[in-house]
């Protein structure tokens, strides 16, 4: 790690799946290392953010400071603060990590998920009080109707208890009306599922075809017992075949996409230049592919302002 005051790197204009590497490489090495003690990051130029963005960023904040670095933010002041600069203070990021919000009034809208900080022990209560209410009020529908959509979060959850070794994941989500699209970032900065699927094989593979492998059916490091050995198919089945969605993940050098095609799954993915330090899940899931509830049937307390 290097010895220097600090350095201050500027965050490009967009925090999306598409510069995730552009974010991380600059903070981390390679070899999995923090490249400075303490670091300043700029974020007065982002003018556009996803879920999956400031969520790789959050977790990776979150391992900087893990693996003893201070982190500072630089941000746009007065009532000139951008667009983005706004979605992240409703999704409470400075909040944790200038332990207040920009803006003292700030109102999360109804469509966007908060970043959190969650650990396995906590994923039950914020589960069932944070995310279940969050996205039945998306649905319209009462928060039970949602239990079984939820089953995809339980598999990530445990295996970043059980494989990672680094008991945080960081979440986001944010529903889209327009596109009737649900869209949820998990991510943790672990040993990585390429590193874990290797370990039970007798022939290593590459990170791509390691994470292609990761999520055939039948395929599990099943290793504890709370861990039931379903395997990370579960996600394609669940996401891709019964909610019509798509699931991408990154994890070292590989990068892997399951979408639809008709009825069928298609799988696209590549070698990756810089390696994910960990293991991220970008999910979309498609609103039309659910039941609503008759208006009748809807709780009044579920239509936020």
């Amino acid at each position: 790690m290097a010895q220097v005051a600090h350095v201050e790197i500027e965050l490009p204009k967009r925090l999306s799946s598409g510069t995730i590497a552009q974010v991380l490489e600059p903070m981390i090495t390679k070899d999995h290392e923090p490249r400075y003690k303490r670091i300043r990051l700029d974020m007065t130029k982002v003018i556009f953010v996803e879920p999956v963005g400031v969520t790789s960023l959050s977790n990776a904040i979150e391992w900087l400071k893990q693996n003893g670095c201070s982190v500072g933010l630089v941000v746009s002041a007065g009532d000139s603060a951008n667009r983005a600069q706004r979605w992240l203070d409703e999704a409470k990021f400075f909040e944790h990590y200038m332990h207040e919000p920009l803006d003292q009034d700030v109102q999360c809208r109804s469509s966007l998920l908060p970043l959190s900080r969650v650990t396995s022990e906590e994923f039950v209560d914020w589960k069932e009080n944070k995310f279940n209410p969050w996205i039945a009020n998306q649905l319209r529908v009462k928060p039970n109707r949602v239990a079984g959509f939820t089953f995809f979060l339980d598999e990530i959850v445990r295996n970043i208890q059980d494989h990672s070794g680094y008991n945080l994941a960081c979440v986001c989500g944010q529903y889209y009306p327009s596109k009737r699209q649900i869209s949820i970032a998990i991510s943790d900065f672990g040993v990585g599922i390429p590193t874990t699927v290797n370990e039970y094989l007798d022939s290593p593979l590459t990170d791509y075809n390691a994470l292609k492998k990761a999520m055939e059916k039948g395929f599990s490091v099943k290793t504890t017992p709370r861990n039931r050995g379903f395997g990370l198919s579960t996600l394609v089945s669940d996401v891709v075949h019964t909610h019509k969605g798509s699931l991408a993940v990154v994890s070292g050098r590989g990068r892997i996409f399951i979408g639809l095609s008709g009825k069928e799954s298609v799988i696209a993915g590549q070698t990756t230049e810089y390696p994910y330090p960990g293991t991220l899940f970008d999910i979309v899931i498609n609103a039309h592919h659910f039941k609503l509830s008759e208006p009748d049937e809807i709780e009044e307390e579920l239509w936020l302002s």
